[in-house]
């Protein structure tokens, strides 16, 4: 890694200068025009954010303050510098920012502040400020009445994609993934298998922006069956025979008595920025004959229930459909781990979820970020099932026509007092649980970590300070690209990557989950040293379908005549692609209506996915990387990609990528300039921070021939770049310095502290 290469050269990166000012690392990184790549290297390194000059005591948030630097000053904040640190003159980071008139970086400093230090007195110390800013500043810090700001955040979250509609869209894409997973697990008789969780509820896998990509800290949720063991409720089964009288089990508290299992429920295996690929989750389970009393379906909750009829209905059927097994997982009450098996909602959670209206679905993801980013990051214990327990309560709870744009933060503040409620009585209960399970009446929920005073005390300082929160939260959300469409690369999300399977002699183009087992068959067969039966390559390359598997296709034939010596071949395949365009994502609209709900069905998905060019990105699984000697130098080290932080087996592919680096490398020089060319440039430069992919990253950042085009796409994705160097990807490394020399910024900070020359011995360590 980069920082390791500072630390590895023994350079001190508090080394002040000697001049009589005293300016450190850190603050000249600030002034440099590799800004925000050297503050992110200088702060890996450990370097002193509070180190201040000699001669005007500022330090680098001063700096950056008075400049107006705006993610200089997030990355310090983060980093945390102290807001509240003053000059030799007496003037904080927040002063230099309102002198100049910077008033995102006021707001930025004044919500760092507003953590640690009352919001009055701040403002009364910068009074002497100019009329204008300090009327921004007052601005900044009033809270707004609960109806203005439940209207301007959900005007927010509509924009960011947050509506029904592609909630219900989400829920189609999830079938279809575990559709595929199932076509592929056939052949293993692993077919039992379920896609489970935010990813399947269609709310709260992302809660920045709803374009089918999850978080970076989400995952996917999978869940397997094991075939051939059921167990019996006592006293309540009604199976007409049982074959086994030892699979009868006692039910208590929301679990089955049974012991000799493994208390953790889920095999997490962590996913990768570089290509995309969330974390996933496996759970293993067993099926139970029959779910406990179900509590909302019970006569006396009925009743009263504010929950849609076709929605009870539908948790009704639910209970008795075979796609909706009722089963058991590896998970206990505290201190019963290994004794007891935890019975399972999540089929009926999942019906739930489903059916929230964009308003229900906007608390939700408000409650969600609530409890992960805000009051997570203060304590452990509270959970995300919390936050879906108290949307199940108001669901029950509240009447239908409060659910409203308007009533948003009061709905939040209201899930919030329940919990503090629950928090505050746990000491009232035998076992401390601090709610009631929603279907189980007899379970409870439970904390792990933090004590529950300390919890409780957070959690009321954030229901105090909920109108602040919620604007951050505001900040934090990504308004929808109009032309990326919904995002999903089923090849790469796919929860379960098997060995490959060799595809079955048919002439027949394949089926779309066998895409993925011609794709490995021809990468290793162009990997290995000679292809003996050229004619078997080219029919299996013939059966990728022409819509689906386009650039896929097209890169792999290719790569054929190039390894079988037809480089004439191999370039009128690259000539005949140019232009092409690949499928952006799942066209949809972003409006708030409910009436194009109606459309988001798997039909819909596999429409999409087999009438345009949407497999070419892949996460692939060998023994080991294939490399393909016979291409040039960059793609052969770029193409494929080894995912370090997913498996010691995994690698990447995007197709799309290689088509355009060959075409850019075998083809006219002038190739690179052509409108097409540029308007992939363009595009991947423009995306949004983690939209593009590190190979089509590195292919733009190794071919673009415009300048302006480079330093968007450095700015864009710095952030990826910085991942991949730090995972010791040489071909990053090599191209970063590559960039630097160009904008020749041999002077800089970043080339001075950070960037060092890069000597070939190290570079093979990094391969």
């Amino acid at each position: 890694m980069v920082e390791n290469l500072i630390i590895k050269s023994r350079v001190d990166v508090n080394q002040q200068r000697i001049d009589g000012i005293g300016d450190s690392p850190l603050y000249l990184a600030v002034e440099s025009d590799n800004r925000n790549w050297a503050i992110r290297m200088l702060l890996h390194a450990q370097a002193d954010v509070n180190l201040q000059t000699s001669r005007l005591g500022w330090s680098p948030l001063h700096l950056a303050s008075h400049e107006g630097c705006l993610k200089a000053v997030k990355a310090l904040v983060a980093a945390q510098a102290d807001v509240d640190l003053a000059t030799l003159s007496g003037e904080s980071p927040i002063a230099l920012a309102i002198r100049q008139g910077h008033n995102q970086v006021i707001e930025e400093l004044n919500k760092a502040a507003a953590t640690t230090f009352p919001k009055v007195p701040l403002i009364h110390e910068l009074q002497p400020a100019t009329e204008g800013t300090g009327q921004v500043l007052q601005e900044s810090v009033s809270d707004p009445s609960d109806s203005d700001l439940s209207r301007r955040l959900h005007s927010s979250l509509v924009k960011s994609g947050f509506v029904h509609s592609r909630a219900t869209l989400q829920s189609a894409v999830s079938d279809v993934l575990q559709q595929i997973l199932r076509q592929r697990g056939v052949r293993l008789s692993q077919e039992y298998m379920f896609i489970v969780g935010s990813y399947s509820e269609g709310w709260g896998n992302s809660l920045t922006c709803f374009d089918g990509k999850p978080d970076v800290e989400s995952d996917i949720d999978m869940m397997q069956l094991f075939v051939g063991r059921k167990y019996h409720l006592k006293g309540s089964c009604q199976c007409k025979s049982v074959p086994d009288s030892e699979n009868f089990v006692q039910y208590e508290n929301g679990h089955i008595l049974c012991s000799g299992f493994a208390s953790s429920p889920a095999r997490a295996s962590i996913g990768s920025i570089l290509a995309q690929r969330p974390a996933v989750d496996q759970v293993s389970a067993c099926e139970l004959c029959s779910y406990p009393p179900v509590l909302p379906l019970q006569p006396a909750r009925l009743v009263k229930s504010n929950i849609p009829e076709r929605t009870l209905r539908s948790l009704q059927a639910a209970l008795q459909s075979p796609d909706f097994p009722c089963h058991v997982v590896h998970a206990a009450p505290p201190g019963q781990g290994g004794e007891q098996l935890r019975v399972s909602t999540t089929f009926l959670e999942n019906r739930l979820l489903r059916s929230l209206s964009t308003i229900q679905g906007q608390v939700f993801v408000t409650l969600k970020y609530l409890v992960k980013k805000v009051i997570g990051r203060r304590v452990n214990g509270v959970k995300a099932y919390h936050a879906k327990t108290l949307v199940f309560r108001l669901l029950e709870e509240t009447p239908a026509q409060r659910w409203q744009p308007d009533q948003l933060v009061s709905l939040v503040r209201q899930a919030l007092l329940m919990l503090l409620d629950g928090l505050e009585n746990s000491n009232l209960t035998a076992d401390n649980r601090i709610l009631t399970h929603y279907f189980l009446n007899d379970a409870g929920l439970y904390l792990k970590g933090s004590g529950t005073d300390r919890i409780a005390s957070v959690l009321e300082d954030s229901i105090n300070r909920l109108p602040e929160l919620l604007t951050e939260f505001e900040n934090s959300l990504r308004p929808i690209d109009p032309t990326a469409g919904f995002r999903f690369h089923p090849f790469v999300v796919l929860p379960q990557l098997y060995p490959h399977q060799t595809p079955p002699p048919d002439p027949t183009a394949v089926e779309y989950h066998q895409i993925y087992d011609v794709v490995c068959e021809a990468m290793l067969l162009l990997s290995s040293s000679t292809v003996k039966d050229t004619e078997f390559l080219a029919r299996l390359l013939g059966r990728l379908p022409d819509r689906a598997a386009y650039s896929t296709r097209e890169a792999l034939r290719a790569m054929a005549g190039l390894k079988l010596g037809y480089e004439s071949t191999a370039k009128r395949i690259l000539l005949h692609s140019l232009g092409h365009q690949t499928g952006r994502g799942i066209p949809w609209s972003n409006a708030a209506s409910e009436v194009t709900k109606d459309e988001a069905t798997t039909e819909y998905v596999w429409k999409h996915l087999n009438g345009c060019d949407s497999a070419f990105k892949f996460c692939l699984r060998f023994d080991r990387r294939p490399v393909f000697e016979f291409l040039p130098k960059f793609p052969r080290d770029v193409f494929p990609t080894f995912l370090q932080q997913v498996s010691v087996t995994d690698y990447y592919m995007n197709f799309d990528a290689l088509l355009r680096c060959l075409q850019f490398e075998l083809l006219a020089t002038d190739t690179v300039a052509t409108p097409g060319a540029m308007a992939w440039f363009t595009d991947v430069a423009k995306r949004q921070s983690g939209d593009s992919d590190l190979q089509e990253v590195l292919t733009a950042l190794h071919f673009c021939p415009d300048a302006e085009l480079l330093d968007e796409l450095v700015s864009s994705h710095e952030s990826i770049v910085s991942e991949a160097i730090n995972a010791g990807c040489s071909e990053a490394i090599r191209e970063w310095e590559r960039f630097l020399r160009i904008k020749q910024s041999a002077a800089s900070i970043a080339d001075q502290v950070i960037i060092k020359p890069i000597h070939e011995e190290q570079l093979h360590t990094a391969d």
